[in-house]
């Protein structure tokens, strides 16, 4: 233990001192506005996304106003029914149909009803003509905009690895039997249900369409998307494995681990009469939540918390602004009391709404796997390496611009900012920063150590209340 510590003053010394800039803010390259390759793919800057995906556009229009015209000149009752609902010609249908479709997959161009055309919109829409061109077109964009050696290699390479990975991480952690099996037999039962992410598509309908920059953990079905989006953008098996790692942790976050998923029951019961701070003691990983939430990591925030350092900037604030001549309204006594009746009842929501501790849980252990997966399979010079982890969240939704207190009403920001997610997270893990070259000890932040899993877990451990400072770390 001792040598240990010493290597790790040692690397963390003066000698050290001229190191590359991702030791210190791996988020700036990870963020920057360029593609990027690394060892093991490329990861394209969104004005080359947008590049290609106006060429894709400009190819397959031709081919779409084919489709739309041929299928409806199939079919006259259809193109009777488009051209009644749409109140045109019906020489004019085909153009008016293919840029409805072309809209619903995410193109280019508008169509935007009013409330007395929807439901005549919603008629066209539901022809099997224009299902069929959708499909057409779909199957077109999948067909240019991604490969299929990237979907080969997500699919039969790194998600299999990234699931071994993650079961022989469980097993190797001390915890109670009957535990460990729970967990054991939710992920080893995660399977694989494709690159398409239809439904993933229909229910959110963001600008992307069919090329979603996503992927998702379906506890309904205890199954795993991973989106062309992503493969579109990315060939990178860095991003690969943190985004498989990062969904398939969402299995145990948390929030899920007491939820059932596919056939089997909850992994955990929290008793709905406890805290959030004595429920969290009782997840497998407490303390590492715990050290999740702290500001020196993804300082993951949640509700109550808010509510909290709401309540003394709002006091701190109408201490100097409640009186003449510089009244604020705002500083009322019902204002005020909003907060602290907030704080004195707090709601227990088991850290599923306005919580950023499931996603920082998963981004701690989509890093552990991540880690694991590149030591395993791969021997890179640093160089390579930090090309790699600054492609590993290199995505569209990764470096979103955002606030960590951008909390709204009733939804909420669960993702911490993604500085933190990147500098003080992925850019903490002891083996990521020996790859890249760097002290194993960063200037700024912590590294959360994955911690002994309790044994009792109705019997959780003492923990300071959320939110407040932690005086042992």
């Amino acid at each position: 233990m001792a040598l240990l510590h010493a290597l790790l003053i040692y690397l963390s010394s003066p000698a050290f001192a001229d190191l590359p800039a991702e030791c210190s803010d791996l988020a700036k390259q990870t963020c920057s506005p360029t593609s990027y390759q690394d060892p093991t793919g490329r990861t394209k800057s969104p004005s080359q996304l947008e590049q290609d995906k106006a060429a894709m556009w400009k190819k397959l229009d031709p081919g779409l106003k084919q489709d739309v015209k041929s299928l409806l000149a199939a079919s006259p009752e259809a193109l009777a029914t488009a051209s009644a609902a749409l109140g045109i010609d019906p020489s004019l249908v085909p153009d008016k149909v293919a840029q409805m479709v072309l809209h619903e997959v995410g193109g280019p161009g508008n169509v935007t009803p009013s409330d007395d055309s929807y439901k005549n919109l919603q008629l066209v829409r539901k022809l099997p003509a224009y299902r069929s061109a959708v499909d057409r077109l779909r199957a077109g964009i999948v067909r240019e905009a991604v490969t299929n050696k990237s979907r080969t290699t997500v699919k039969d390479k790194v998600f299999p690895k990234v699931l071994a990975l993650f079961i022989e991480k469980i097993k190797a952690q001390p915890m109670d039997p009957k535990v460990k099996q729970k967990l054991l037999n939710r992920i080893s039962n995660i399977h694989f249900t494709g690159t398409s992410c239809s439904s993933f598509n229909s229910a959110f309908r963001i600008s992307d369409g069919y090329l979603t920059s996503n992927a998702h953990y379906q506890a309904e079905d205890n199954g795993f998307e991973y989106c062309d989006g992503l493969l579109a953008n990315s060939d990178s098996e860095f991003q690969m494995a943190f985004i498989i790692g990062h969904e398939l942790s969402h299995a145990i976050d948390p929030c899920l681990i007491a939820k059932p998923a596919g056939d089997a029951g909850p992994i955990l019961s929290y008793p709905s009469a406890q805290n959030l701070t004595s429920m969290q003691m009782q997840h497998p990983w407490g303390d590492t939540l715990a050290c999740l939430r702290s500001p020196g990591s993804a300082g993951a925030l949640n509700e109550d918390a808010l509510d909290r350092e709401k309540f003394a900037a709002k006091k701190a604030y109408c201490a100097e602004y409640q009186h003449y001549p510089n009244y604020d309204e705002t500083c009322d006594e019902t204002s005020t009391n909003h907060y602290a009746n907030r704080i004195a009842n707090p709601r227990n929501i088991y850290f599923c709404e306005r919580d950023q501790i499931t996603e920082s849980f998963a981004d701690w252990m989509g890093t552990e796997l991540l880690a694991d997966y590149i030591g395993s399979n791969y021997k890179f010079d640093p160089a390579q390496s930090r090309a790699g982890y600054a492609n590993a969240f290199r995505n569209k939704i990764g470096c979103a611009a955002q606030s960590p207190n951008e909390f709204l009403p009733g939804i909420g920001n669960v993702h911490p900012e993604s500085k933190l997610r990147i500098n003080h997270v992925i850019a903490q893990h002891p083996r990521i920063r020996l790859q890249m070259g760097c002290p194993v000890l960063a200037a700024d932040g912590k590294y959360c150590e994955p911690t002994r899993l309790v044994e009792s877990p109705a019997k959780p451990a003492e923990a300071p209340p959320i939110g407040e400072e932690e005086t042992t770390r």
